[in-house]
């Protein structure tokens, strides 16, 4: 699309607001910048894992990414001991979410100041979040109100993907979908929010992978300009909710600084985010999606997104420099914490600030420093034990699909040894 086109579609929103004079969208713009709290991305190490499997039944070892100032290397997190982390001979690698996203956020601030932003893109994406988003905040959230009292993630994913993650994506055309593995579409038509707002739920069944890599569909599948992004809603199960991978929990005293106790860190959905998040920037490197002429050429880190109705984690993999991370801590709070016991309760500002500038990764220009990406080239561990043909074959069978058929026999990657001091 050409961008004398997107300028037109600008001058709309301008000549909307300008009219509207709604001072109130302008204020919550700038109380969500000068208020915002930051999160800081780890990087995370594969150690072993399975292909040929559904994203439901992906089967692998994760661990935590340790840098070892002595050797300038990674350190087998199994043999980093308190003797280690105290001096800080060894000690975890952090990026701040601003550092990956400084575009948006220099965007969000010129259009607080009525500046120019100079990306098209940008520009579209920041009236995104105004007229999706922050023209009807209240009401939204009142709408999501009924996702702190449902316990069905089938009714979950609707609402949210209804009245959150699609009010916040940057699309001309379809933003979403919701796949209908578990929910039949004849048993929920119009969206069941607080507010009986009667809207269409949009569902379809495509989902990305290869047969010779990982396959499947996440639960909301986003369409940001350009690109793709999957949403996970997991079951909150009391089995999920206290099966923690042994690595994570055992392993890795950093992993999980505070226990959740939500299904969002359950080893069965770490493994399934992670497999898909591997796929879908894959899958996104492969694509070489063109945006425009402004972009010589797109990011290679592709988010994952595990949310369900108090919190979500945030996923990135770079399938160019084979490099993982995810928010380091507790999940991140989707909702103020004074606020959550009232009615409506008040979202968390940081994190809708989060989400929007994730789920329109493509369009936001997300990228790692220079020094980062240094650092942490190979880090994750996953390309460097595929081999060339192997390779091959994932990249000539990555697709979107609806039905995928795997081969006769998984290929199980056995335990590669790491590195130690």
């Amino acid at each position: 699309m050409r961008i004398s086109i997107l300028h037109k579609v600008f001058l709309g929103y301008q000549r909307k607001y300008s009219t509207c004079q709604d001072k109130q969208i302008w204020e919550i713009m700038k109380n969500s910048l000068d208020g915002y709290r930051d999160i800081w991305f780890m990087p995370l190490r594969l150690q072993d894992f399975m292909l040929g499997a559904n994203f439901l039944h992906a089967s692998l070892d994760v661990d935590q990414y340790f840098r070892d100032l002595c050797i300038e290397d990674f350190r087998d997190p199994q043999t980093v001991t308190n003797n280690d982390t105290h001096p800080r001979i060894v000690k975890p690698y952090l990026i701040p979410f601003k550092s990956l996203f400084h575009s948006g956020f220099d965007a969000l601030q010129k259009k607080i100041d009525k500046s120019h932003i100079d990306s098209s893109l940008l520009s579209y994406a920041t009236e995104t979040l105004v007229s999706g988003f922050l023209y009807r905040k209240d009401y939204h959230e009142s709408c999501l109100q009924a996702v702190l009292r449902l316990q069905n993630e089938g009714h979950i994913s609707v609402i949210m993907s209804n009245h959150l993650f699609s009010r916040l994506t940057a699309n001309f055309g379809r933003n979403h979908f919701v796949t209908n593995k578990k929910l039949s579409k004849w048993d929920l038509v119009t969206c069941p929010c607080s507010r009986n707002c009667g809207e269409e739920i949009v569902y379809d069944n495509i989902g990305i992978g290869s047969e010779y890599l990982w396959y499947g569909c996440p639960d909301i599948m986003m369409l940001p300009y350009g690109g793709v992004c999957g949403i996970v809603v997991p079951e909150d199960s009391s089995s999920e909710d206290n099966e923690l991978s042994s690595n994570l929990e055992t392993n890795l005293k950093t992993f999980v600084e505070y226990r959740d106790t939500s299904s969002l860190r359950g080893e069965n959905t770490v493994e399934r985010i992670i497999s898909m998040a591997i796929t879908f920037s894959m899958f996104q490197k492969i694509s070489k999606p063109i945006l425009n002429l402004e972009q010589t050429q797109s990011t290679s880190m592709v988010p994952i997104i595990a949310a369900n109705a108090r919190h979500f984690d945030i996923y990135l993999y770079d399938s160019k420099y084979d490099i993982l991370l995810r928010n380091n801590g507790p999940p991140i709070p989707l909702w103020e914490d004074e606020t959550i016991r009232k009615i409506p309760a008040k979202l968390n500002l940081s994190s809708v600030l989060q989400l929007w500038m994730t789920i329109n990764y493509l369009s936001m220009q997300m990228q790692l420093r220079k020094e980062d990406t240094v650092i942490l080239s190979g880090s994750c561990g996953f390309l460097s034990k595929l081999t060339k043909d192997k390779l091959e074959d994932i990249e000539a069978t990555l697709q979107m699909a609806k039905w995928f058929y795997p081969p006769e026999k998984k290929e199980f990657e056995l335990h590669f040894q790491t590195l130690s001091p």
